[in-house]
């Protein structure tokens, strides 16, 4: 690889992607915007590799180079900057406020769900000790001043790949109904495009009963209650409904501390009649299919065709040809790519101490249809997004839920506001 591994990321933005993710962590007292300035820009000398500046070389190819700028801090407006302009200060990330919420917007060129939540709470954790005078307990949070940890930095490369696995071959998948209508809807008529999402706040307890007596996962809960919910909507009740979950196998591979975002994508194929069926079934065959398109041969063999595409991307000259390869090849990497909804899940987080700080966070991504959830302390946090302002998808998955028995709190919707990139600067 001839530049920084998660910069291949962005060769595959068109016009329409943003490429970005915006964290809301809502405190229980209002943002000092002062004191937020100062915890961000401590905290992110503990994550040097956060703090970079995308440019375009001789050659095409985007490149990431320290930056030592101050972080930007800004209030939030109807118009945001975009990631890498000069307001921003050339960052590829930057933070802004109103009231008691805080906002993290991020490139995905630094890193996904599982590489930038660190640097999330390092900052909150910074804030409470500036704001406060205090020291929060919260083993599981790397403070401002700890050093970069053994493997953090770690990025697996082709050699590594081809030592740690052979090639099994992954299967090419059918897929599932792509929403098409949807997609028509939104790019005629822009009045009908949605720019917001909604979030949800569950109480975890009905969440982790209706797993444990369906025989699956809380994941495999939130892929099969959301295609249960499209089954009932969607015109075409024939076609597969395909559910989509994005993993970082890093653990697997022996790199637990890896920061670099290692995606592959476990897909479920949901025949209708599986849907209308038995739920334990539903249940079991969502349990089996994570578990399968999660070992770590399977994974492998995909990476490595990411890395093959890389070295395509490599090989190509100039900053349109890089792009049309990286387009065009990604459709040999995905097993399918006729993915209906997406289901994006965080984990459990520990805050420790610094509960007593913070009320939620949600993690908003984009994409057609998108679910992204977080648990901690006894709830789980989710944000949807959808790309039509239709309420019929909002209402089938609120019905879904209540027919699971589930205890929840849904707010928004709100703004998304997230970010584009600046290739310019």
């Amino acid at each position: 690889m001839l530049y920084n591994y998660d910069s291949y990321k962005l060769y595959l933005l068109d016009g329409n992607s943003k490429g970005s993710a915006r964290v809301k962590v809502t405190m229980k007292d209002e943002v000092d915007p002062d004191i937020l300035s100062s915890s961000v820009n401590v905290a992110i000398k503990r994550y040097p590799y956060f703090a970079v500046y995308l440019s375009v070389d001789s050659k095409g190819g985007l490149v990431l180079s320290y930056n030592d700028s101050r972080v930007a801090v800004i209030k939030t407006s109807e118009q945001m900057p975009m990631l890498g302009e000069r307001l921003v200060n050339g960052h590829l990330l930057y933070l802004d406020y109103r009231g008691r919420n805080i906002y993290f917007n991020i490139s995905h060129a630094l890193a996904g769900v599982r590489g930038y939540m660190p640097f999330v709470f390092t900052t909150v954790y910074e804030y409470v000790r500036e704001c406060f005078g205090k020291e929060p307990f919260a083993p599981m949070v790397n403070r401002p001043e700890s050093p970069i940890l053994p493997g953090e930095l770690v990025v697996p490369n082709m050699e590594m790949i081809r030592h740690l696995f052979r090639s099994f071959g992954v299967e090419k998948r059918q897929g599932g109904l792509v929403l098409f209508e949807d997609i028509f809807k939104e790019h005629l008529s822009p009045t009908k495009r949605s720019h917001e999402y909604r979030t949800y706040e569950f109480d975890e307890e009905p969440v982790l009963e209706y797993a444990r007596a369906n025989h699956t996962t809380v994941a495999g809960v939130f892929l099969m209650l959301q295609a249960k919910a499209l089954d009932n909507v969607v015109s075409d009740r024939d076609t597969p409904l395909c559910g989509g979950i994005v993993h970082n196998p890093l653990v697997n591979w022996g790199m637990p501390l890896a920061h670099s975002d290692v995606e592959t994508h476990v897909l479920l194929e949901y025949n209708r009649e599986l849907l209308r069926g038995d739920t334990k079934k539903l249940g079991e065959y969502t349990k089996a299919e994570l578990k399968r398109q999660t070992k770590p041969e399977y994974t492998g063999d995909l990476f490595r065709r990411y890395l093959e595409l890389i070295e395509r991307i490599d090989g190509s000259y100039g900053l349109n040809a890089k792009r049309w390869c990286a387009r065009t090849g990604m459709l040999s990497v995905l097993p399918s790519s006729a993915v209906t909804y997406i289901v994006s899940y965080g984990g459990i987080v520990h805050m420790g101490e610094l509960e007593e700080y913070v009320e939620s966070f949600y993690n908003i991504i984009e994409g057609n249809m998108t679910l992204s959830l977080t648990a901690r302390d006894g709830k789980i946090f989710a944000a949807f997004m959808q790309s039509i302002r239709e309420e019929k998808y909002v209402n089938a998955l609120n019905e879904a839920f209540h027919e699971a028995g589930f205890i929840y709190q849904m707010s928004g919707p709100f703004r998304q506001h997230l970010p584009a990139h600046n290739f310019t600067y």
